[in-house]
């Protein structure tokens, strides 16, 4: 077969186009599978991070005149320092899940209650603190 200027030009360029379809598509299938497997590692390292730790309900204590509860409990991992202790807001009757406190979380044991509907009051050791957050869905915490 004998293809004249004009006709090669126009079949380099559909071979151009179709190359760069190509590489297009390899790269954006490419960042799909990497995007998943991310996605996929990430979560699994969270399951089995998670997944060592326990989770031991030391009180609970109902908000006055509200729809939560303050969670206070121990979380152990696993690491040789031992257990830390934390506390979550929940809303009552909820389970404590298997992850970190919401609220506070602490190297040694603190005091944590309801002031008042709208306030938590925690008394801590001002040292080994990981968590310490100032509200929570609408509650002041307060910190002695």
């Amino acid at each position: 077969m004998v293809f004249n200027e004009d006709e090669l030009q126009l079949l380099r360029k559909k071979q151009g186009v179709t190359k760069r379809s190509l590489i297009t598509a390899a790269l954006v299938t490419l960042s799909a599978v990497a995007a998943s497997l991310y996605g996929i590692v990430h979560t699994e390292s969270h399951v089995i991070n998670t997944s060592l730790c326990t989770n031991k309900v030391l009180s609970i204590k109902v908000q006055p005149n509200g729809p939560y509860e303050l969670v206070y409990f121990e979380r152990d991992c696993g690491r040789a320092e031992g257990p830390n202790y934390q506390v979550s807001i929940l809303r009552q009757g909820a389970k404590l899940r298997n992850e970190p406190g919401n609220l506070f979380i602490s190297d040694t044991k603190f005091h944590a209650d309801w002031l008042n509907s709208v306030t938590v009051t925690i008394m801590d050791d001002p040292d080994g603190k990981y968590r310490r957050k100032r509200s929570f869905k609408g509650i002041h915490i307060k910190y002695q």
